[in-house]
């Protein structure tokens, strides 16, 4: 988890300013510590300039908090339902305040390897339905589907339960290249209806798993960078996002 945490600090750092906080590197008799402290305290503030001078406040989180507000908020923030801690939450806000965050979050796993990843996107065929199905086995290939997939679950869960949420991602220590969004071994996944064709030109909302690793740190780590650079260019280019709402109006 740490080194995930400074992996997406340094990346940060390098298409940002970094502006402050992070005060968790703490010079003892010793030598150096490292106390990162979960929620708020452990803050990194950066501020990304775009292209068209638009500026933008970034704030990297280990274990923020994200709970169902005790009272009446209009801010679209935190959860509607149960509390949720994501190892890492970036936060997109707008210099001149007022908006709403956008928020990315990312869970290291550091026991997920290459082939548990790429079956987290795997589904059984018709003829492999079939074959479980005449075995009577339905049950415990459920069971073993799921508990695969548990990881990938939980990124959905952090999309959709917590307030102006636009990707959640898995970080393993994996050997291939994060952010494939195509055939035949995708791992990103856009929610948008082009996605399905593959040559979807957005990059977020989405769900993915991302693989960097301490041996390897050149594409997956760029990988990451991309997806923060595509976010914040969005927000920076002011395109339209509607917050998904999920409910019916009423009757005219």
């Amino acid at each position: 988890e740490y080194w995930c945490f400074f992996i997406l600090r340094e990346v940060l750092q390098g298409i940002c300013t970094e502006v402050g906080g992070g005060n968790f590197l703490i010079i003892a008799k010793d030598g150096m510590r490292i106390q990162l402290a979960k929620g708020r305290r452990s803050e990194c503030r950066f501020e990304f300039v775009g292209t068209n001078g638009t500026k933008l406040l970034v704030s990297l989180f280990y274990n923020r908090r994200f709970i169902r507000p005790k009272s009446p908020r209009n801010d679209w923030s935190g959860s509607y339902t149960a509390s949720f801690d994501p190892d890492f939450s970036v936060a997109v806000r707008s210099a001149g305040g007022g908006a709403a965050a956008h928020w990315l979050h990312f869970d290291a796993k550091y026991r997920l390897e290459r082939q548990q990843a790429d079956a987290l996107f795997e589904s059984a065929d018709d003829e492999e339905d079939a074959a479980i199905a005449e075995s009577g086995q339905e049950y415990e290939a459920e069971l073993s589907r799921v508990h695969k997939q548990d990881d990938l679950f939980k990124m959905h869960t952090y999309r959709d339960g917590i307030f102006s949420t636009r990707g959640a991602y898995v970080l393993f220590p994996g050997g291939g290249v994060g952010g494939q969004a195509q055939d035949p071994k995708p791992n990103f996944f856009v929610r948008h209806p082009t996605a399905l064709g593959g040559a979807s030109a957005n990059s977020v909302p989405s769900v993915g798993a991302l693989p960097p690793t301490p041996e390897e740190t050149g594409e997956q780590v760029a990988a990451i960078r991309d997806l923060l650079r595509a976010t914040l260019d969005a927000v920076c280019a002011g395109q339209p996002y509607a917050e998904e709402r999920a409910w019916f109006g009423p009757v005219p």
